[in-house]
């Protein structure tokens, strides 16, 4: 989860899966961000994105 200011976040992500989610909109420059490794085990996962 990426927090802020609508236009800074939308502007200027911070976090990977920001990052891919804006980088597929029609009007997005470049080519689309693709996340790779696997996702997190929820029962062992630990800090906020439990």
């Amino acid at each position: 989860m990426e927090t802020g200011p609508v236009e800074q976040v939308l502007t200027a992500p911070r976090h990977p899966c920001t990052q891919a989610l804006l980088s597929v909109l029609p009007e997005a420059p470049g080519d689309p961000v693709v996340l790779t490794g696997e996702p997190p085990d929820p029962p062992r996962a630990r800090g906020p994105h439990r």
